[in-house]
């Protein structure tokens, strides 16, 4: 019996490596397909940075040598398309481009200037301005295509090779003999020179205004003591952290409220609502009284809306008779007791909108859209792609569906700046 189990073992044991090595062989055959296809994709990201970049400079160039219109607003969509597309790219090499900040941000701001320029050039051209911008711009990105293109070169003929995302034992211990492509663009990085800031209203454009005054962590713990009604040493840190306001968040009895320069940015209650007992009316009471306490004032209810136990009020800063679409607040009554569950206030500025209204009604000269009904006409302040306070006249319609469509003309020109549909 005692031989006979041990021949079943070493069957089983037999059978059992011949599975294996079974296993391992076509893992092995597997993972060099993977293997194959990373590679290759790797190659094809960088073959598209390459292409992208090229026709971006191409784009840009076209820009000196367009007279029409039509033909600015077309190169203008070229430019931005293809800055889309090599940022894309570059993101999906195999190594992180997050530290080739000027590399990126010349893309990004490539991109969002010539976005910024498609309504303007569609009526009239270039400016000689505006296309001194775009003559630097090209200038850059030739000079950084043809560099892509070298690099490229060099993986061709073996001088640099591919980064790879996989970590195996001879990426390990000494460097390789062999540059790395991500080794060459950071090189290239630290010499490449964008273009100046460019002064435009657009989400990268340099803008002149005035800066917030920093308030001291002292100034701003007071600011959220005040705000809750408590004395400071009642007030924990939560977290901070540094930027252009430098926000501080500090938490009591299960508040927490973020205040930063400016002022109060949001507070928040963490307890769990109960059956309500308030209705909608004895709600928006509350959340006037609360804003009328804290000093808030020149205000217009513009939503309401429910959120589990809390009726939630928002609020725009009126500007004589213009609402500011730009510079709201959001108030949150907890429907059981009346307490205030949430505020903010991020999108909130007490100063008023900096804007000059034009004389005359304009949109009335305004060339109406065919299969919509025109109902409410009103001024609102919008906050255009750059940040800037922009004047219009909010136009509501119904189309042939029922469906409301919300066009905002620009108050002083009269273009379309917005489009709307609810």
């Amino acid at each position: 019996m005692k031989g006979k189990t041990g021949k079943l073992l070493c069957i089983y044991a037999c059978a059992a490596i011949a599975v294996l090595g079974l296993y391992a062989g076509l893992s092995r055959s597997g993972l060099s397909d993977f293997r194959l296809a990373a590679r290759y994709s790797s190659s094809r990201a960088f073959e598209e940075t390459v292409g992208a970049v090229g026709n971006l400079s191409l784009a840009l160039r076209k820009s000196l040598y367009a007279t029409d219109s039509g033909m600015c607003c077309r190169i203008c969509s070229d430019v931005y398309a293809d800055a889309r597309a090599a940022e894309t790219a570059m993101a999906t090499l195999p190594f992180s481009t997050v530290e080739m900040a000027r590399i990126s941000g010349f893309l990004g701001v490539a991109g969002d200037y010539a976005y910024s320029l498609c309504p303007e050039a569609a009526a009239n051209g270039f400016s000689d301005e505006q296309r001194s911008a775009l003559y630097d711009m090209s200038a850059a990105a030739e000079e950084f295509a043809m560099a892509l293109s070298e690099m490229q070169g060099s993986i061709t003929d073996g001088t640099i090779t591919m980064d790879t995302r996989e970590v195996r034992i001879e990426n390990v211990g000494e460097a390789a003999q062999q540059t790395k492509l991500s080794e060459q663009l950071s090189e290239y990085e630290e010499s490449f020179a964008a273009p100046a800031a460019l002064k435009y209203d657009g989400r990268y454009g340099a803008r002149d205004g005035e800066e917030t005054a920093q308030k001291t962590p002292e100034e701003l713990k007071k600011t959220a003591a005040d705000f809750l009604g408590v004395g400071e040493a009642s007030l924990d840190l939560k977290y901070e952290y540094s930027g252009e306001d430098s926000r501080r968040c500090y938490s009591c009895r299960g508040v927490e409220v973020c205040v930063d320069s400016r002022g109060v940015v949001s507070m928040g209650s963490d307890r769990i609502i109960g059956d309500a007992v308030l209705d909608a009316a004895e709600a928006e009471k509350a959340a006037g009284e609360f804003l009328e306490q804290h000093g808030y004032d020149g205000l217009e209810l513009t939503a309401r809306s429910q959120n589990g136990g809390a009726a939630v009020f928002t609020y725009a800063q009126l500007m004589g008779d213009a609402l500011c679409l730009n510079r709201t607040l959001t108030v949150s009554v907890a429907l059981d007791d009346g307490s205030i569950y949430a505020f903010r206030a991020d999108g909130y500025e007490s100063e008023p909108a900096e804007i000059v209204w034009p004389e005359g009604e304009i949109y009335t000269s305004v060339q109406q859209p065919e299969g919509l009904t025109l109902g409410e006409v009103r001024p609102v302040v919008i906050e255009s792609a750059g940040g800037r306070d922009l004047a219009c006249w909010e136009m509501s319609y119904t189309d042939e569906d029922g469906r409301g469509v919300v066009i905002y003309v620009d108050a002083e020109s009269g273009l379309q700046r917005d489009i709307v549909i609810k």
